[in-house]
Order: structure tokens, then C-alpha cells, then sequence
């Protein structure tokens, strides 16, 4: 059989281990990194987090050298992006396209690849370039996770950059088929999707750690973050609901990072005075590496509890598994999965209070050790799948051929001045616009016009050289109904989401200058064409009614404009919301308007 050929692989993260100490995240995304490496790949790692100036822990450091893995941060862009949260996406982009790799692997978290992947899907970047996602756990699950309710909107575009880039990367690979049908459930599209357990030190370095010594249990070991997801209430509750004899010899302690809700001195008053004088101890150890905590968790007649509310695969359980730890966790989320069939019920409790203390109580009781749960998988089977996944070829993106005829219409805003630079830049790219003269309806304009497609240009709007090629190439490459694309207003970049779904209830999220296919301009010819915010009418309109739209990730067009939201465009905003409520149930039709009415405040 011939050789594997070597790779070049990006891993587009902000977590690593040496720069952060114990997150899953990062343990994960090191050791896939080191197991790359070791196949070898040639690794790199874009840091897409700022990197503090003591930069890579030495002890890491050193490993990441041994293997050749470079590591580098995502340089600033010197534009200010709107919105804001799409500032890491386009910075992504730009280190990318400086050299495009052969395979990138993308953390889900903030959607770091989302402009990318949709250059990828609409054939205008990256046509050899293969985009895995790394599923740690995306904005929206991680707000479920922790049973959010009040949610700015920026954590909803976030959402919306994750969610598109998961729409459109090659491969989705997820540590737990739970977090897989969680997006599933939700409607998230999945083109390709596999489960790949997480991959620890002694899957990379071969060793096989020494079980830890088994002992009656004498110390209680909550191992994890201190906050409110990892299942603090229901544990501290649980201490107080066991019988106090059971617990006069036990030492507690508190082994994970602490949190601005979830510090140390809270935690201590949340305990019970009764608990703490029963206790042999109390400990707070949060400030360890993970060897630290590992080998406190070592000690003999220690079960680590991991009562989370919600996880996807959890580091803790696997750590606990390699390291033969006895432990009691969470039922709630991808942690099951892990564990052989019949070591479950031992291993896993609902996180609430009864249930835990049933389970502490019991292994407080009993004066034999606890067996250590055996793993439901091998390293071989993770390597294997991301030996499937490197093997996939990229999507390549359906290069039809551009349209060749559109006609371009001239909305009439500004001073004659202004329409006379926007009509002058067309005429420089071989277009002959027509101006839609005041008065005249937008259905009276599509009767001048011959073309399959028009391009809506308001006269304050300069179109770049080659806006009109990409569009067309765009709207051809994915057979879109409308196509808009980024554009630079007041020295910002602004850019769109094209199918914004709820976001655009909120504010303009699907473009100012756009291509349309002549049908679709047709069935909006009642819209307004005068109106500043016309535009966010007449696509939310058209997006409601099911046209496709897309939106080009790139700034190819200079504007005076600003897109509407809102706040600032209280009436175009009624109009969207009435749009957004003709397309609910009729017993949901409320809810535009509240959703409106809140970020408006």
C-alpha cells in the first residue's frame, strides 16, 4: 500500500494547551495536533485568540517544537468590521488567502471560518482547500447549556456565522453523536458528519498510564470549571440532603478554574454550616495544570464528580478513564456515550440533588473501592476517522457559467453629482445603467429592462471593478435568487449575512447592492424604492416568501449608505416585522414585534 501523502493542515483555533492550562478545548485540539504531526503532516496552528506576551508555556512549547508545529496568531485587520462580531472571521480569511493549505480544522466556536467556507461554496476562493469543523460546542448550545435566557443580539450572530460555516464545511466532527443530533434537531443542515472521540496524551505518546489505587471513598472531588453548567447547585445541594455520619471522615475538594459568578468565597458561603463542620475538610485547588490535578485525583479513596448540567464529550471523563480514576457524572449530554454499556448506570447520575446524594451516599457507604469504568472506544477508531476525513475531497464548487446579460437600474437618492460618479463607474465596466427617474415604480423600471438579472444600484453606491462578475459567478455557482455582498460605508466593512433567518427581524442583515433574478424583482415590485431602508423591505420580503438569498463575504462596493436596524429605522423596521409576522403561526405573530420592540430598547 503507498504512503499516505503529507499535508499541510491549518487547525483555526483559540485554545491550545500552553496557552490556556486545562480547557478541553485545548487539551483536545493539542494532542489532534500532535497526532497529525506525528502521522506526518506538516501542522500549523492560527491562533485565533490574542496570544499574551510570555506567548507558549515552555513545557509545551517544547513539545509543539519537537513535532515542527508552528504556531502563529491572527494579525488584526486594519478595517473595523460591523458587525463586530464578524471581525475574527474576516482576519481568518485574510491569513488563510495568504496561503491557502491543503486541509483546515476549524474550532465551531465564534465561526471563525464562516467567510471562507462561504467564499468556497459561492467558487470564488479556495477551490482545493478542504474545511473540517472541530465541534467543541457553538454559542447556541453553549446558551442552552447554561439555561439563558437573556441573550444579546451579537450572541445571535455569532450563532448565525456558526451555524453557516457548519452548513458549508466539508465535514462536521463531533467527540459525541448527542451534539451531532442536537444540531440536527434544530434544523442545522449537516453535509458530512462523524463521531471521533477526543484524542488524550497516552492515544498520542502510546503509554498507558497506571490505574490509580482503589481505596474506600474518603475524599469527594468536584472536578471541573467552577460555574454554574458544570452542576455546582445541584452538588452543593446534594452535600446537604447526605446523612452527616457519612460524610465526618470525608475531605471535599474543589479541583477546577474559579469564575466571576462561581468564585471561591461564594462557593464557601453556598455550603452549609452543617456540612462544613461534619466535613474533615474543605479545599479549593484552582489554580493546577492538568498533571497537578490528575494526581491529586490519583490519591487513593478519591471519586471525582462531574455532575454537569450539560456536555458534550467531556475531557474530565476521558482524563478519568485513561487514568483508571473513579468517578460519578453527568447523564446529561455526549458523556454516556464514552463508557461501556455496562458500566454506565455505576458511572452516571441525573445532575439534581436527589439522584446525586442517592449515588454520594451509597459510595460513602460501602467499604469497598469503586471499580473503574472501562472506555467504549479505542484511539485506533479516532485516528481512523480522521484519516476519513483528510481523505475527502473538497467540494468543489459548480462552476456554471456567469450570466451573461444583466441590466443595471440606478435608484435616484443623492445630488446629480452622485449619480453621475455611480453611472460614470458602471460605464467603466461595460454596463450601460439605467436611472429609475423619480416617481416611477419599481415594475415600470423591470418594463425597460431585458435582462435575466438586474443589479439594483442606489446612485450614492460605487461598485468595485469586478463586483458585477462575482456576483454573477456567485448567483451561477448556487442558482441564488438574489445575491448582495459586503460593502464599505463611513470606513467600515459591512458585512451580510444574506439569509440572516431571526436576526433579520433586528436589523439589515441580508445587503444593500444586490443582483436579483428578474423573477424575484418582479414579485417585490410593490416594495418601496425610494425608501432609505427599502432594501431590508423588500429581501426580508423575499426571504419570507422563500427566495434564496446570498451574500458575498467581500467588500465590492464603496457606499454612503448604512444599513438599517431597529433602533435607528423605527418605520422600515415595522415593515420587516410585519412582513416577519405574516409568515408565523397565527399564534406566534407576537413575537416579531416583541423580538423588534427589544432591541430597539
Amino acid at each position: 500500500m503507498p504512503a499516505r501523502a503529507a499535508k499541510r493542515i491549518v487547525i483555526v483555533t483559540g485554545e491550545i494547551l500552553g496557552l490556556a492550562r486545562t480547557a478541553g478545548a485545548a487539551t483536545a485540539n493539542t494532542f489532534l495536533s500532535f497526532a497529525l504531526a506525528d502521522q506526518g503532516h506538516r501542522v500549523e496552528i492560527l491562533y485565533a485568540a490574542p496570544i499574551q506576551p510570555d506567548g507558549v508555556a515552555p513545557e509545551w512549547r517544547r513539545e509543539y517544537e519537537r513535532r515542527e508545529i508552528a504556531i502563529r496568531p491572527v494579525e488584526p485587520i486594519p478595517a473595523d468590521v460591523r458587525p463586530r462580531t464578524a471581525t475574527v472571521t474576516f482576519a481568518v480569511d485574510r491569513a488563510l488567502q495568504a496561503s491557502p493549505p491543503d486541509v483546515v480544522i476549524a474550532d465551531d466556536f465564534y465561526g471563525s471560518c464562516y467567510v471562507s467556507v462561504r467564499l468556497r461554496r459561492l467558487g470564488l476562493s479556495f477551490p482545493r482547500t478542504l474545511f473540517a469543523v472541530f465541534c467543541h460546542g457553538t454559542t447556541a448550545w453553549i446558551a442552552d447549556a447554561h439555561r439563558k435566557v437573556r441573550r444579546w443580539p451579537a450572541s445571535f450572530e455569532v450563532e448565525a456565522l456558526e451555524r453557516g460555516m457548519i452548513e458549508c464545511a466539508d465535514a462536521v466532527v463531533s467527540p459525541s453523536a448527542y451534539m451531532l443530533d442536537w444540531m440536527r434537531d434544530r434544523g442545522w443542515h449537516l453535509r458530512r458528519a462523524m463521531v471521533a472521540p477526543l484524542l488524550t496524551c497516552s492515544a498520542v505518546d502510546g503509554a498507558t498510564p497506571a490505574s490509580a489505587p482503589t481505596a474506600p471513598i474518603r475524599r469527594l472531588a468536584f472536578f471541573g470549571r467552577l460555574e454554574e453548567r458544570k452542576g455546582l447547585q445541584p452538588f452543593i445541594a446534594a452535600l446537604d440532603a447526605i446523612d452527616r455520619s457519612l460524610l465526618s471522615r470525608v475531605d471535599l475538594y474543589f479541583v477546577g478554574k474559579e469564575t466571576a459568578a462561581w468564585n471561591v468565597a461564594r462557593i464557601r458561603a453556598a455550603l452549609s454550616a452543617p456540612v462544613v463542620d461534619t466535613l474533615a475538610g474543605v479545599h479549593f485547588m484552582t489554580d493546577l495544570d492538568q498533571p497537578d490535578a490528575l494526581a491529586l485525583l490519583r490519591e487513593p479513596g478519591t471519586l471525582a464528580v462531574m455532575p454537569s448540567l450539560l456536555d458534550n464529550s467531556p475531557m474530565a471523563i476521558y482524563e478519568c478513564l485513561e487514568q483508571g480514576i473513579p468517578f460519578l457524572a453527568s447523564t446529561a449530554g455526549g458523556g454516556p456515550e464514552l463508557v461501556a454499556a455496562e458500566d454506565r448506570t455505576r458511572m452516571f447520575v441525573e445532575p439534581n440533588r436527589d439522584a446525586l446524594s442517592a449515588a454520594l451516599s451509597a459510595a460513602l457507604a460501602s467499604d469497598k473501592p469503586i471499580r473503574p469504568a472501562r472506555a467504549a472506544f479505542a484511539k485506533e477508531r479516532t485516528l481512523a476517522v480522521w484519516d476519513s476525513v483528510l481523505d475527502i475531497p473538497p467540494m468543489q464548487a459548480a462552476r456554471a457559467r456567469a450570466s451573461a446579460a444583466v441590466d443595471v437600474l440606478v435608484i435616484r437618492h443623492g445630488s446629480g453629482a452622485q449619480l453621475e460618479r455611480c453611472r460614470s463607474a458602471l460605464s467603466r465596466q461595460g454596463h450601460r445603467p439605467r436611472q429609475i427617474v423619480e416617481g416611477e415604480t419599481l415594475e415600470d423600471a423591470l418594463s425597460r429592462a431585458s435582462a435575466d438579472f438586474v443589479l439594483l444600484v442606489d446612485d450614492r453606491d460605487e461598485p468595485e471593478p469586478e463586483c458585477i462578475e462575482a456576483m454573477t459567478l456567485a448567483q451561477a455557482t448556487v442558482d441564488a435568487d438574489v445575491v448582495t455582498c459586503s460593502c464599505i460605508a463611513d470606513g467600515r466593512v459591512h458585512a451580510f449575512l444574506g439569509e440572516p433567518r431571526e436576526l433579520g427581524i433586528l436589523a439589515n442583515h441580508y445587503g444593500l447592492t444586490a443582483l436579483y433574478r428578474r423573477s424575484a424583482l418582479e414579485h417585490a415590485s410593490t416594495s418601496p424604492i425610494t425608501d432609505d431602508d427599502a432594501d431590508w423591505q423588500r429581501l426580508a420580503a423575499l426571504s419570507q416568501d422563500t427566495f434564496r438569498i446570498e451574500s458575498i463575504p467581500r467588500a465590492l462596493v464603496r457606499t454612503a449608505r448604512i444599513p438599517g436596524d431597529a433602533a435607528r429605522a423605527p418605520s422600515a423596521a415595522f415593515a420587516v416585522v410585519r412582513t416577519f409576522e405574516r409568515a408565523a403561526p397565527p399564534h406566534l405573530r407576537g413575537l416579531p414585534t416583541a423580538a423588534a420592540g427589544t432591541a430597539a430598547l
